[in-house]
């Protein structure tokens, strides 16, 4: 009768730890989506851009008709700048960021 319930505990203990192991991959995956997903903007506008990441913490005019919008990560060591031209986004540059 022990040997049944302690294999039985066993065998959750292992799912457990199976589980914990999933999720702890979907979270650290997670943390990177930002980054591996910043070139997918490229040809959107930087008007959508701002309505799903929010305004960015600077920008500035790179002359005839391109800006440079910035987001920063908040330990301030990832930054995403998308160029744009138009109001499109025409490049993305990362710094700093890992993923």
């Amino acid at each position: 009768m022990f040997g049944r319930l302690t294999l039985t505990i066993r065998k959750s203990e292992a799912l457990a730890a199976a589980i914990s192991s999933v999720l702890a991959v979907v979270v650290l995956a997670g943390c990177g989506v930002v980054y591996r997903n910043a070139s997918a903007w490229e040809g959107h506008t930087i008007g959508q851009l701002i309505e799903s990441w929010g305004e960015p913490d600077s920008q500035i005019a790179l002359g005839l008709d391109r800006r440079a919008y910035t987001w920063r990560g908040e330990d301030d060591l990832c930054e995403h700048t998308f160029t744009a031209q138009n109001d499109k986004i025409i490049g993305v540059s990362d710094t700093g960021c890992s993923g």
